[in-house]
């Protein structure tokens, strides 16, 4: 919460009580994991850590990647390539995305799992705070809800053909349209995109 004179100016305008709450929802935003006397902190603590390496064993799997620069929202390079080694090791014959956004990690995925159908989810295009049907699931970062298009960057590409566009709030959606996925990348836009990227997988008999 930086104190400069814009904030102070736009304090005054929208006057003590507004600024207070604002302040405080600001606050909150900059430190989640301290809400609640700490609770998620704790809560996310229980989550064991493993290491890529430790995930592949003696699998040596080839990615490909491409190289651009970063945009606001996008995967950072350093974490495709850990979930796209997983993927590529793994080779699920189905494999679920939440959080499409514009497209760059459902791509890398669809380019790596060439035998795979790629399941990718985002909130509908019409979505916003109004319309938010799940009240009890806050979210964030509705500059980038507001400015995505969903999908830019795998259409017109070959590999689009294997990938399935599904619209819906994830706190409703009803999963039994999705089939039989056996690898989740989760990144959506609400509780979990406050904690960070997670990626979860399961390796079916």
């Amino acid at each position: 919460m930086g104190c400069n004179g814009a904030a102070i100016i736009k304090g005054l305008r929208m006057g003590p009580a507004q600024f207070v709450r604002g302040s405080i929802r600001s606050f909150e935003g900059c430190n989640p994991l301290e809400k609640n006397g700490g609770e998620a902190a704790k809560l996310l603590a229980k989550i064991p850590e493993v290491g890529l390496f430790t995930i592949l064993g003696n699998r040596t799997p080839s990615i490909r990647i491409t190289v651009q620069y970063y945009e606001d929202g996008i995967l950072p390079t350093e974490h495709a390539i850990a979930l796209l080694a997983i993927a590529v090791a793994e080779q699920p014959a189905s494999a679920l995305e939440i959080g499409t956004f514009c497209g760059h990690t459902t791509k890398l995925l669809a380019q790596n799992l060439r035998d795979s159908w790629i399941h990718t989810i985002d909130l509908p295009l019409d979505y916003s705070q109004e319309t938010n049907t799940s009240k009890s699931i806050p979210k964030d970062d509705f500059h980038l809800i507001r400015g995505r298009t969903v999908g830019r960057e795998y259409k017109n590409q070959v590999e689009s053909e294997r990938i399935i566009q599904h619209f819906g709030d994830t706190a409703d959606f009803d999963f039994a349209r999705i089939g039989n996925a056996n690898f989740f990348f989760i990144d959506g836009s609400h509780i979990v995109r406050i904690y960070g990227t997670t990626l979860a997988y399961w390796k079916s008999n």
